[in-house]
């Protein structure tokens, strides 16, 4: 049987990363904890994230959705 030793938990921790949080993440849980929280507070924090606007968009305009017209803004 082979027992985890100090080397082994190091060269296991060295390879391991955990991203920093983005700003817009600790805006968008701020908002949320406000209560005067609205739609149009988040969608001005999102749009400043271009890859998040785009992730959104491209959700919402999916077959999942079904909408009849397509989304072109997060407001």
């Amino acid at each position: 049987m082979k027992y985890i030793n100090e080397q082994i938990v190091k060269s296991v921790a060295s390879g391991f990363h955990i991203p920093a949080k983005p700003e817009f993440l600790t805006l968008l849980q701020a908002i949320g904890h406000a209560n005067s929280a609205n739609v149009k507070a988040y969608a001005l924090i999102i749009e400043k994230d271009v890859g998040l606007f785009f992730s959104i968009l491209k959700a919402v305009n999916s077959p999942f959705f079904g909408l009849n017209a397509k989304i072109r803004n997060i407001q």
